[in-house]
């Protein structure tokens, strides 16, 4: 955007010293606006080159939207200029301001969606739960008197959906819900979304309302999801994962669209070999191919299902005609979603676009297999939350019987128990690249990348491992800012294996990893596969716990040593945390 700028102002960027101070406004171009690209456009550009120096420009709302939309349609620099200075020519200096605001999607205006939806409406934000269509909600919601009708799902339009209030602990859960009837099902690691079924046509709605059918591929199921769907229009609940037939195991969260992509490649087979993502050896000439460890045998794209775990059925045929049941209980919405889905013999599922793998949907219903079962008591709720560690998914959701479903709610007619290990895991990692701050954080370099070695005891080599910017106070930020400063270099030094991604290359790298700073990353113990980094296993949601003064180069966390951590052995570290295993004699 800085680059798109200065041509359209028609600045050489080697040259015009405004244009010198606007790319390099994160390392602190402006001590006043450090970080912040558009305050520093507006004082080193808008000021000089706004064609409107002053007052309200004779712009409309409708070409001030024309051309955003040409903006976004311009993939190349010196379109995007020539849209730019148009916007230049014609707006004042503060409207320039505000209208790179809305381009960069950083108004900071200190308010959100809640409190902008009560001011149009006391019904708006209801609406558009329902709806996730501002237009449409200014258009039912136009006046203080306009009444809102009850509002039901349709197949085709989003909804936000139903979430779980988190508890954290199954003894917690269980006193909540302990004088009522309730259900318990895993907690899946996959990808929450809406099946819409419309005739022929399905739609696959994400949490952000994204249709993965057409901008992920995911269409390439529709076939083999239609053949089990008894009604020509229907939406259900659910999440779509990843099943390896020969393990009998779900794969982790990021695989999901690495094999979507892999089923729609031209030239892809059931022989495929669906690799793990993006993983590194110690050299090139390593002799562990395409990631696997050896003596493992290859995952092929015929040993894969892409399994969608419905679990919820919003509407669907209901005394004889097809309407939204979001109304009814959940015990009578499982009756439908029973009659809604065929379900198929066991081992039977549908091969995707002749490619090997298959398609299935399969009902989550209380009895009909491990994923759900009627709430007994709390020793039940324990071995079931036990089981789900074991198998790697996220912990259970407890959903009362009696619950309506309601979009965006977070109550405790559902309640989510995710185990404590997501926080406990421990990796001593050295900074090797850093990112520059915006906002307050302007000027400081304030999210780290992090590396490790491959193997116990150090190795010449550090692997990119992930980033991290959260967990560290604004001192603490700065300090180590203080610490990287004369040991930093603009290309990656030889030590380092990297892979290159956008998501992993930080602004500046680290020189020598010996003097750098050493951090104790937290996070999730279940690693994630990753093309990103070059350990090819990452971690989820990682975060800074604190600086290891004490500790050096040669004391860091190995991906071996990560590669060892069992979910059987987080289970007994909580059976004895809750006295479940006898204490030493």
């Amino acid at each position: 955007m800085a680059r798109a700028l200065i041509e359209a102002c028609g600045l050489t960027s080697g040259v015009s010293g405004d244009a010198k101070k606007l790319l390099s406004w994160r390392q602190g171009a402006s001590s006043k606006h450090a970080g912040d690209l558009v305050c520093i456009a507006h004082d080193c550009l808008f000021v000089k080159h706004c064609g409107n120096s002053r007052g309200t420009s004779q712009l409309t709302l409708r070409e001030f939207n024309g051309l955003l939309d040409k903006l976004s349609q311009a993939h190349e620099l010196k379109d995007q200029a020539v849209v730019l200075r148009r916007l230049i020519l014609n707006l004042s200096p503060g409207e320039m301001k505000w209208a790179l605001r809305v381009i960069l999607r950083v108004m900071h205006l200190g308010v959100g969606e809640k409190a902008i939806l009560a001011c149009l409406h006391p019904k708006a934000q209801e609406l558009y739960n329902f709806t996730m269509n501002l237009k449409k909600v200014c258009e039912t919601l136009c006046s203080p008197e306009s009444i809102l009708e009850m509002q039901v799902v349709r197949p085709g339009n989003v909804v936000r959906p139903q979430l779980a209030e988190r508890v954290n602990s199954v003894a917690l859960a269980f006193s909540k819900v302990k004088d009522e009837e309730f259900v318990v099902e895993t907690k899946f690691d996959g990808e929450r979304l809406q099946l819409h079924r419309q005739g022929s046509q399905l739609t696959y709605y994400a949490r952000s309302g994204l249709d993965h059918g057409k901008h992920s591929g995911y269409n390439a199921m529709d076939e083999a999801f239609c053949a089990q769907l008894g009604w020509e229009d229907c939406v259900l609940d659910g999440e779509i994962l990843i099943l390896n037939k020969k393990t009998q195991k779900f794969l982790p969260f990021g695989t999901i669209k690495h094999v979507v992509n892999l089923i729609n490649a031209e030239g892809s087979s059931g022989a495929s070999r669906v690799t793990k993502l993006g993983g590194a050896s110690e050299d090139a000439g390593a002799e562990e191919e395409d990631g696997e460890a050896e003596g493992e045998e290859p995952v092929r794209l015929r040993d894969l299902e892409v399994t969608y775990m419905a679990f919820d059925v919003l509407y669907t045929r209901h005394n004889g005609m097809a309407q939204s049941v979001i109304h009814l209980p959940l015990r009578e919405r499982h009756a439908l979603l029973a009659e809604t889905v065929r379900p198929l013999s066991e081992g039977s599922s549908f091969e995707i676009k002749s490619k090997g793998a298959t398609g299935r949907v399969i009902c989550v219903l209380p009895g009909k297999g491990k994923f759900s079962q009627l709430g007994v008591n709390e020793e039940s709720l324990q071995r079931q939350f036990d089981e789900s560690i074991s198998q790697q998914e996220e912990g259970i959701v407890i959903k009362l019987l009696s619950s309506e479903w309601v979009p965006a709610s977070r109550s405790t007619n559902w309640l989510k128990v995710k185990p404590e290990y997501v926080t406990e895991v421990e990796v001593e990692g050295v900074v090797i690249g850093a990112t520059y701050g915006t906002g307050r954080r302007g000027g400081i370099l304030a999210q780290y990348l992090i590396g490790i070695p491959k193997s116990r005891g150090g190795s010449k080599y550090l692997l990119s491992f992930c980033r991290v910017g959260t967990g560290l106070s604004e001192q603490q930020k700065e300090q180590i800012h203080r610490k990287l400063q004369g040991n930093l270099v603009s290309d990656p030094p030889s030590m380092y294996r990297v892979t290159g991604q956008p998501g992993e290359t930080p602004h500046v790298w680290v020189k020598d990893p010996e003097k750098s700073v050493i951090l104790e990353v937290i996070g999730d113990v279940r690693t994630i596969p990753t093309t990103v980094y070059a350990t090819g296993r990452s971690l989820r949601f990682p975060r800074t716990k604190r600086i290891r003064h004490d500790k050096g180069i040669h004391d860091l966390t190995s991906l071996e040593e990560l590669e060892e951590i069992k979910p059987e052995h987080m289970i007994q570290r909580q059976k004895m945390k809750r006295g479940g295993a006898p204490g030493p004699k």
